[in-house]
Parts: structure tokens; C-alpha cells; sequence
């Protein structure tokens, strides 16, 4: 469930059941709006250089990092990301927000990323995944060279939990040597803190993992795979790499006293 402070004026998207093949496609409406796409670039120079100050100056006073009220301004944000660790989600969040764009809620409103805030409420968000890409594979087994059992594109997939239940079904390295070719990015991905929580959900754990894969020379160093099904039920394995969750952190921005500020995130 997205949580919203009440000062943020926003209309929820209503679903629309699908057809059988559920897909969501991206959505980036970035250009629509001058002054923004202009914040986009001082934002995708910030988050390239790991400029807090820069940062900093591209946030709102009160920006929110959670629901309860009292969470709000530069020094909670602080507490909550750690912008000054280069090594921070933090960096790898807001590099994911660039790679698959914002959505113009309003003329004053824009939302990042779509696989959340245009996730079908008909479908549970911590039970599936998005491919967030347009040709993927699906395979019979959690490695690069194992028999390719279809190509998957913009498909809701459901997320299959492990054998018992417990955390979801996610093989977390790939056979030595066997590493796959990822040309999109914003920027190497760094590592995350430590799995283990033990008040994650097994959503937040996968998505852990995901934020933990190294893109290094174009390259995943560590590719890790989760098991799915297609909405036509056809189950496999999918790298990490392709997919996104519908639980992922979240942002809001608002044009305020004659700027565009980020006023929202949390994930």
C-alpha cells in the first residue's frame, strides 16, 4: 500500500483490468514539461556524481521519507538514505528512477517509477514482478546458457515462492563465468547493505538482491535469477536484471514557488 501525506494533491490511478496477457509498458512523459526535464538533467548529473550538495538543493525543505508526519526535512532524509555514502541504495534507487522515467500526474506533479504507481490494484504488488524491458528471456533453469523457453516483454509476471514458503524463489549467483550482457543503466550499480532483516518481507528481501547485482563494463558480475510465471502460466527463470518490483521505493515531485523539488521518497 503507497502511503501519501495528505499535503500531496494526488489522484490514484485507477486499474484497468487487462487482457488475459497482462503487461504494463513504460511510460516516461519527462519531455512534456520543460522546466522538469531540465530538473531531470540536474538530477542525472547529481546522482552520476554522488553530489550531495547538489542533491540537496534539488529537494524540497520538508521532503517526506515516510508516511508518519513528523518523518519530514533534509535531516530525516539523511537518517533514512545516507546520501553521503557513495555506496548508498540511495544512489542505485534514484539511478532507476532516470532509467525508466516519470509519469505527469498534473501540470505541478510528476511521479517516479511507473511500476509503481501504474501497478494494476487488482494484482497484489508483492507477489509479482514487471519486466521492465522489451525482449527477455524466460528459461528452464537460473543460468545464461540453459534452454530458453520463450521471450518475455513488459509482462506482469507472478513471483514463485520457494518450495515450503518462506522467501521467494530467488538463486542468487550465476554458474562461474557465465555472465550476461546488460546494456541499459545509468550508471554501475553499487552494492547494498547486507541482507537478513528479519522483519523484511520476502518482496523487500528479493528486491534487496536485485539492488545488490554489480554492473560492472556493461556486464552483470553477478547475475542473479528469480522463478516466475507468465500470465499464460508458463514458469521459469528470469535474471534479476530484467525484472522490477511493484514495491520498489518510490518519489513524487512538485513544481513549488517557481521550481521543480522532490517532495516524496520512500520506499
Amino acid at each position: 500500500m503507497l502511503s501519501i501525506p495528505v499535503r500531496f494533491l494526488l489522484a490514484y490511478c485507477v486499474a484497468v483490468a487487462l487482457p488475459a496477457q497482462t503487461k504494463l509498458f513504460p511510460v516516461d512523459e519527462t519531455q512534456k514539461d520543460r522546466d522538469f526535464a531540465s530538473y531531470v538533467k540536474r538530477l542525472k548529473k547529481a546522482v552520476a556524481e554522488r553530489d550531495v550538495k547538489a542533491l540537496k538543493k534539488l529537494c524540497d525543505g520538508s521532503i517526506a521519507v515516510q508516511e508518519k508526519p513528523e518523518l519530514k526535512g533534509w535531516d530525516e532524509f539523511e537518517k533514512k538514505w545516507t546520501p553521503g555514502d557513495p555506496k548508498s541504495r540511495l544512489w542505485s534507487t534514484l539511478e532507476d528512477f532516470l532509467d525508466l522515467g516519470f509519469i505527469q500526474e498534473t501540470p505541478y506533479t510528476f511521479l517516479s517509477p511507473y511500476v509503481v504507481w501504474r501497478f494494476p490494484n487488482h494484482l497484489d504488488p508483492a507477489k509479482h514482478w514487471v519486466v521492465a524491458w522489451g525482449d527477455e528471456a524466460l528459461r528452464e533453469k537460473p543460468d545464461a546458457r540453459s534452454k530458453e523457453l520463450r521471450r518475455v516483454a513488459f509482462e506482469i509476471v507472478r513471483r514463485v515462492p520457494a518450495p515450503g514458503g518462506g522467501d521467494a524463489g530467488v538463486e542468487a549467483a550465476q554458474p562461474a563465468g557465465a555472465q550476461q550482457t546488460n546494456a541499459r543503466g545509468a550508471g554501475a550499480r553499487q552494492k547494498d547493505a547486507p541482507l537478513g532483516d528479519a522483519q523484511q518481507t520476502d518482496a523487500q528481501r528479493a528486491d534487496a538482491q536485485l539492488a545488490s547485482a554489480q554492473l560492472a563494463g556493461g556486464k552483470w558480475a553477478e547475475a542473479r535469477w528469480a522463478e516466475v510465471e507468465t500470465q499464460d502460466g508458463a514458469r521459469g527463470w528470469m535474471s534479476l536484471a530484467a525484472l522490477k518490483s511493484p514495491t520498489m521505493p518510490h518519489a513524487q515531485f512538485n513544481y513549488e514557488k517557481g521550481r521543480w523539488l522532490m517532495v516524496m521518497l520512500e520506499d
